[in-house]
Formats: structure tokens, C-alpha cells, sequence
């Protein structure tokens, strides 16, 4: 027995909670799910033998140590930045499955690359492993259990999910793996973390200002994810975000035949819906008719005021066209473009002002955007 390392946890509860530990164990680097606890008579709660082995990393001699004095929150503090250190230490070193340790007990074969583990560790996770530890499966006594089609680094990555102090992250370049195989393994634990990842990953995706937003990933391929994992929060929040595509965009989609009719269904309403809002919210015909007299009404004013700004040059060849011209406005804006000179500005303190005409086209340009507004 490893006594140098770790001692048999034995505390009663009520102690426990008098130090106002409660059965919160996380400061050790671990949580609770790691650690199979068995009750006993007393009251009491204690690792079995078993599991002893498993969590000798832990270093339970250092909790006596930790939690000797624990009556104040200053105290309380100490203890949880002692656990901060603790956790950090033991996250510096990536655990190394390539070799027996601390009484490992099985080895993974995957492509060749051996990983020493523990069977109580993997069946404590996954009732697949505990069904062929403890059921009549030829794997159950055998030192060693080949994984085929399987990838020796999605392995490593799913065993640094789940053994202490499992601290390793769900990223995008690991997380479709790592859902694989927990899937397979029904480690339900580690398929809700890569559930949490994929339902933020779709809201950053489909976020215009996102630097993801033209990654490979989309809403449309993470919810035939969600449909073949049955992810019912990352269904939901992909069928959400599809409903903002066109359905043009949809249709060309090269997953589209995939999506399941029920999910289809429910993102072609959000669709209609969301054009039935933008066809609210346009503009009646009465509004666009006011619209388009208001502005051609300013446009009219503007060219005149310009026109009275230049009309000391008494350009003879504006009153002829002013006197001349059917539509009023164009005749505005033909003598505007008459003005090609400079001049001394009385209204500004006799400032040099350059001629008018550029003006000209430009109002013509807008004065035509406005006429193009369809009034019924």
C-alpha cells in the first residue's frame, strides 16, 4: 500500500461540514466524479482499496496540512489558493500513458501506440468499459485491448478528459474526436462538454464580426453533428442561427439533403417568418408618395437658394433658360450649371467662392433617385 504517497480518506460528514468543506474535494485537483466513495457503517465515508491505487496522485496526506485550521474566511482563502497551487502543479505535467504507472492495470493498443491505464478509471466513466471489465467479454482478462479504426491521438485526448486532473479543454481542433469516441463509449460527461463547446462555437460562427465566421465549421454541418449525436441544445441552437440564412443559401448547401424534415420544417418557418418582418417593416405607398415630393420639394429649394447666391453675375443665358424651360427644377439646375466662375462674395465678407455648376449634376442625380420612388 502506497502510504508514503496517500492515506485512506476517512472523515465523517458532519465534521466535514463543521469545516464547511461539505464533501467539495475539488481542492485536491480532482472532482468527486473521479472517485468512487463507498458509505460504510458510521456513517463514513472511504475509499475502498481499490480505488486507493487509482488516486495516489492525489496526495491525501497533504490534506491534514491544508485544512488544520479552516475557521475563518482568511483561512478558507489560503486553502483555496494552496488547491489553486496544487492544481497548477499537478496541470504542468501531461501525463504519460506510454508506460506502466501507479499500478496501471490494462493497456489500450491504438495503431501500434500503447496507453497504460487503469480498468477502474474507465469503467468509473464509461458503462461500456465497466459492461466489458465485469460481463464474461474475452477483454476482461486480457492485458492488453486493441482499439481498431480508432486514433492513438483522439485516445490520448478522451484519457486526458477523464483522468485527474482533467483540466483539458474542448477546442476546434479536437473537439470532433473527442465527441466520437466519448459517444462510443457513452462517457456522458465529456459528450455534454463538447455539447456546451458546439452550442457557443454556432453562435460565433454565424456572428458577422466573429473571427470564425468563415471557418469551415457552419450552422448548417454542426446541426447534422447535433442530429447524429442526438445534441438536443446544439439542434436547437443550429435550427436558430439557420433560420438567418436565405433559403437560397440553404438550399445550396452541400449538407442540405441531410437535414431531417422535422429540423427543415422549423427553419423554413423561421425564414418566411423573418421576411414576413422585413415586408412589415417596409414603407407604405403613401409614406414612399410623401417621401418623394418632400425631396424633390428641398432639392427645388436648394438649387434656388444656390442660384439667388450667384445672381448678382446676372447671367443672361440663365434668365433665358429659367424663362424657357417646361419642367422648373431642370431649369434651375441648367442655369446652376451655367455658373463656372469664381467670384467676390458680398454675403461673406467678399470671400473668393467658386462657381455653382459642379452642384449641378449631382442634384440632377439625386432629384432622379427620388423620381424613380414608385407611388402607386
Amino acid at each position: 500500500m502506497m502510504t508514503s504517497r496517500a492515506t485512506l480518506l476517512a472523515v465523517k460528514i458532519k465534521e466535514l461540514d463543521k469545516r464547511g468543506l461539505g464533501m467539495r474535494l475539488m481542492i485536491l485537483g480532482t472532482s468527486l466524479r473521479s472517485i468512487c466513495y463507498h458509505k460504510t457503517a458510521g456513517n463514513r465515508f472511504v475509499l475502498p482499496l481499490s480505488s486507493l491505487r487509482l488516486v495516489a496522485v492525489l496526495r491525501f496526506n497533504s490534506l491534514s496540512k491544508v485544512t488544520q485550521k479552516y475557521s475563518s474566511v482568511y483561512e478558507r482563502k489560503k486553502v483555496m489558493a494552496a488547491a489553486k497551487r496544487m492544481r497548477t502543479e499537478e496541470a504542468e505535467t501531461e501525463l504519460d500513458f506510454s508506460k506502466p504507472w501507479k499500478m496501471s492495470d490494462v493497456v489500450l493498443v491504438v495503431e501500434d501506440e500503447k496507453f497504460h491505464v487503469h480498468r477502474n478509471v474507465l469503467a468509473l466513466w464509461s458503462p461500456v468499459f465497466e459492461k466489458m471489465f465485469t460481463s464474461n467479454f474475452r477483454e476482461k482478462s486480457k492485458g492488453e485491448i486493441r482499439l481498431p479504426g480508432k486514433q492513438a491521438e483522439s485516445v490520448k485526448a478522451l484519457l486526458l478528459m477523464i483522468y485527474p486532473p482533467a483540466n483539458d479543454e474542448i477546442t476546434l481542433d479536437n473537439y470532433s474526436a473527442i465527441l466520437e469516441l466519448a459517444h462510443e463509449y457513452q462517457i456522458s460527461s465529456v459528450v455534454e462538454k463538447c455539447e456546451d463547446f458546439l452550442v457557443m462555437l454556432a453562435g460565433r460562427i454565424s456572428s458577422p464580426s466573429s473571427i470564425l465566421h468563415r471557418c469551415d465549421e457552419d450552422v448548417i454541418s454542426l446541426l447534422i453533428l447535433a442530429q447524429n449525436y442526438k445534441l438536443q441544445s446544439v439542434r436547437d441552437t443550429c435550427v436558430h442561427y439557420a433560420g438567418r440564412l436565405s433559403l437560397t443559401k440553404l438550399k445550396e448547401h452541400d449538407l442540405f439533403d441531410q437535414i431531417e424534415p422535422e429540423n427543415y420544417a422549423e427553419i423554413l418557418e423561421a425564414i418566411i417568418e423573418r421576411m414576413q418582418r422585413f415586408q412589415d417593416s417596409l414603407p407604405t405607398k403613401e409614406t414612399l408618395r410623401g417621401i418623394k415630393a418632400k425631396g424633390i420639394r428641398k432639392i427645388d429649394a436648394i438649387v434656388k437658394l444656390m442660384l439667388k447666391h450667384s445672381s448678382h453675375k446676372n447671367f443672361v443665358a440663365s434668365r433665358d433658360v429659367l424663362g424657357t424651360h417646361e419642367d422648373a427644377i431642370e431649369a434651375y439646375l441648367l442655369a446652376l450649371k451655367m455658373d463656372n466662375t469664381s467670384h467676390s462674395c458680398p454675403e461673406m465678407h467678399n470671400v473668393i467662392c467658386p462657381g455653382l455648376n459642379v452642384f449641378a449634376p449631382l442634384l440632377k442625380q439625386l432629384k432622379g433617385t427620388f423620381e424613380s420612388i414608385i407611388d402607386g
